[in-house]
């Protein structure tokens, strides 16, 4: 399937409307950054499924701090410009954008992993298919089954190379590699339940 991008500058242009509209410091820190994201986003090997697109495009905006300020509201702009360009609705983009003011907060305080929010985005998109009357979204199920089984094997095996690392349950653990078995372990189970919740949003 074709997608259509935003280019650099359509990136920057929405950086600046938001300034504009919201106020902040206007000032790029590093447009190679922006170039690699809209480049990068292109590349169906990294990115095979739309909400995977999606996800990088706005976490990879909040992460990497392209801008003096402004960049979670840049990456919501910006995700809203992908949605249109791409054909959803303007009602969905407003759900998406609604519920996504939270989650760039929580992305800009490390509290959600670029894993997480594909698979809160792919399940957002899904759910759309559903409301919007798709009987049997059977491509999007399949796409949102696929993340969830890869991020299922990322985060088990590095839960595994941790408790390799940890053998004697006295040891001290180093505090990185403990917020890294948290927030896996999270993961894990979130996912457990993003399966149950895709399952029963399709048999309905």
């Amino acid at each position: 399937m074709e997608f259509a991008y935003l280019t650099a500058n359509d990136i920057i242009r929405a950086h600046d409307k938001v300034i504009e509209d919201t106020g902040g410091s206007n000032g790029i820190l590093n447009e190679g950054l922006i170039e690699s994201i809209a480049d990068h986003i292109k590349n169906d090997e990294y990115y095979p499924f739309f909400s995977e697109k999606l996800a990088h495009l706005i976490f990879s905006l909040i992460k990497n701090h392209c801008f003096c300020d402004a960049n979670k509201r840049t990456s919501l702009s910006c995700g809203a410009a992908f949605l249109f360009i791409n054909g959803f609705r303007y009602e969905f983009v407003v759900f998406f954008i609604t519920h996504m003011e939270d989650m760039v907060v929580w992305i800009a305080e490390d509290k959600v992993s670029k894993e997480t929010l594909k698979l809160i985005i792919g399940l957002f998109i899904f759910q759309n298919a559903i409301k919007l009357g798709e009987v049997k979204p059977v491509h999007l199920k399949a796409d949102l089954e696929k993340t969830i089984d890869s991020v299922l094997v990322t985060c088990s095996k590095r839960l595994k190379k941790i408790k390799d690392k940890y053998p004697l349950v006295t040891l001290k653990w180093a505090e990185e590699d403990k917020k890294e078995y948290d927030e896996d372990e999270f993961n894990i189970k979130f996912l457990e339940k993003l399966r149950i919740i895709l399952n029963g949003e399709y048999s309905n």
